[in-house]
């Protein structure tokens, strides 16, 4: 992806395989390492969060045409509120228009990410820490609970400038529903309900 070789249709195509599975966390932790080494030698700021300049947001560019797959890298402050609301995160819940891959690359997070789970909608809570690679597709409410802070790549089956309208859009509430008030279920609980009995975590 780096190369710009990928195109964003192999990006989705790989999103959503991932996200069918219902394994849709695997561990890359070399790559994390490498990958946020190369971020920080990079002097382009990709302007995540420059609407919130109060949350303390730093992001690094890291590749992006539009209408290719691109990434940038973000670091992501400590959580003003410890605790409530998933609206009140510092990110509150929210869509992108593509399929999304998040690489942990520093720290521990909370990613709640919506799902349907035997047919009736649910929010996946899924912790999460440095070297997990993550995969959800386009149009699917999340977010995440910084916590005391994390670091992340957040690469995108087609670019935009996260200084842009449409990098992180608003849920409709009559269409997705409303995160807050979804039952939740823990990552592992979702993987013993897949069908498949691999797909099981190891006891």
């Amino acid at each position: 992806m780096l190369g710009q070789t990928l195109a964003a249709d192999e990006f989705e195509a790989m999103v959503a395989q991932r996200w069918a599975s219902g394994r849709f966390i695997e561990s890359a932790p070399q790559t994390a390492a490498w990958l946020r080494e190369r971020a920080l030698q990079q002097s382009i700021d990709a302007g995540y969060a420059k609407d919130a300049p109060d949350l303390d947001f730093r992001s690094q560019w890291l590749v992006g045409r539009p209408g290719l797959p691109g990434a940038i890298h973000i670091q992501a402050p400590a959580e003003q509120v410890q605790e409530g609301s998933l609206s009140s995160r510092n990110r509150a819940p929210h869509l992108h228009d593509s399929g999304r891959i998040s690489l942990i690359t520093r720290g521990r997070a909370t990613l709640y990410v919506a799902r349907q789970v035997d047919g009736r909608p649910r929010m996946l809570v899924c912790p999460v820490q440095e070297g997990d690679l993550i995969y959800w597709p386009a149009w699917t409410a999340h977010t995440f609970d910084a916590g005391h802070g994390f670091w992340l790549v957040s690469a995108m089956a087609r670019y935009v400038s996260p200084a842009a309208d449409g990098f992180v859009l608003p849920i409709d509430h009559h269409d997705h529903g409303d995160p807050d008030v979804l039952p939740r279920m823990s990552y592992a609980e979702h993987l013993t309900s897949c069908r498949d009995p691999a797909l099981a975590p190891a006891t």
